[in-house]
């Protein structure tokens, strides 16, 4: 009978780290786990970088100048006054031709600013045709350095997308560089990653908030090993699809202003002076509104949140091993208390009071290094 307890007993961590490393594969149990850590986000106060502000096409904007999408005139209005800024990213996509007039005009504004990050979006399944033309004015924004490096060490770790949705020429022609869009949700459907890069057309092209560092630090990205890249000196980690987990902060606490305060002069271009610029769309029925452990959200600030967690040193580490020795102690535990003390009622209370130190110490970690660590399955061994 003991031997049969005993196999039992050591049956269980097995099998509950063989679930823990195969967590993605396991939908229910992942999204519990996703869920379960969530609370960082609640527990956390962390604020944004000052550096980042989102200009944001909203009621207000489209009450003034009509519903979206506007003449590029009238959002050329307001790009003309962020020229102060280090670097506008424009989170929105100029994929059909207008008037020759009206195209020149936006691109005009975009080729005035300081630089400027004209976003294309990769995709599983698009109907646009890429030119070979578009396709030689896009490869001027892949990341030579990083890919290089990544052939030399034959073990990519990004991921593909076989079609994409890009601006015109006269766009992409008026901006410093593209970047491009992608996303990846969770099992629960909830973005809680963002990308460093994506393959297209066999190059690597960095996402827009990656190619507004680049030209915010003036500095490329290049590959430490295949879980980390550096930008500036500062690592970067990413996991086996090239994307990162992200840091979000209090919705309330992203610096959001309105195109219409901008364009009608109500906030001065001094403001914008050494930041970098998201424009977006947050309107009802035009903007990219994202699910997130904090809400739904505005896409742009995605984009926002990861260059924040990059200046503030707010980027997630996440540990490998941490989580397996937990849930081992989880498991044991138990049965060391058995042997220890004789009554059940104590034994409870020392196991429940175990695992609350230990949350409290993990969510410190969090809070205060910005350490992941999963601790629902050392719950569910527990």
């Amino acid at each position: 009978m003991r031997e049969k307890v005993l196999y039992f007993v050591l049956l269980i961590p097995i099998l509950l780290l063989m679930l823990y490393l195969h967590a993605q594969k396991v939908k229910p149990f992942e999204s519990f786990s996703l869920r379960f850590n969530d609370i960082n986000f609640d527990i956390q106060d962390k604020k944004p970088s000052d550096d980042v502000v989102f200009v944001a096409v909203d009621e207000p904007s489209v009450n003034r100048y009509g519903r979206w999408p506007w003449d590029r005139s009238k959002l050329a209005l307001g790009i003309d006054k962020l020229y102060e800024a280090d670097v506008v990213l424009m989170d929105m996509i100029f994929s059909e031709e207008t008037t020759h007039n009206e195209d020149m005009i936006l691109g005009e504004s975009l080729a005035n600013l300081n630089a400027s990050v004209c976003g294309f979006f990769l995709r599983a399944e698009a109907t646009q045709d890429i030119s070979e033309s578009e396709l030689e004015v896009l490869s001027d924004s892949a990341l030579d350095l990083l890919q290089s490096q990544i052939a030399q060490n034959k073990n990519p770790i990004f991921t593909h997308a076989p079609y994409a949705e890009m601006n015109i020429l006269p766009i992409m022609h008026s901006c410093t560089l593209n970047g491009s869009f992608a996303t990846l949700s969770s099992s629960d459907h909830l973005m809680r990653s963002y990308p460093i890069a994506v393959y297209f057309k066999n190059l690597l092209y960095p996402s827009l908030a990656i190619q507004g560092l680049r030209i915010k630090l003036n500095k490329d990205i290049s590959r430490l090993d295949a879980t980390h890249v550096e930008i500036d000196k500062k690592e970067i980690p990413v996991d086996e699809k090239g994307f990162l987990r992200v840091n979000f902060y209090k919705p309330e606490q992203y610096n959001t202003i309105s195109f219409l305060d901008v364009a009608s002069g109500k906030i001065k271009p001094e403001y914008f002076k050494g930041k970098i610029v998201i424009l977006g769309i947050t309107e009802v029925g035009s903007g990219d509104i994202v699910s997130t452990p904090i809400g739904s959200i505005p896409g742009p600030l995605l984009h926002y949140t990861f260059i924040s967690n990059y200046l503030q040193n707010h980027l997630i580490r996440e540990s490998k091993y941490i989580t397996p020795i937990l849930i081992v102690l989880m498991v044991f535990l138990p049965f060391i208390l058995v042997s220890l003390i004789r009554k059940v009622l104590y034994r409870v209370i020392l196991n429940i009071l175990s695992y609350i130190i230990i949350f409290v110490i993990v969510r410190y970690l969090f809070v205060i290094n910005m350490i992941y660590i999963d601790l629902f399955y050392p719950l569910l061994a527990l």
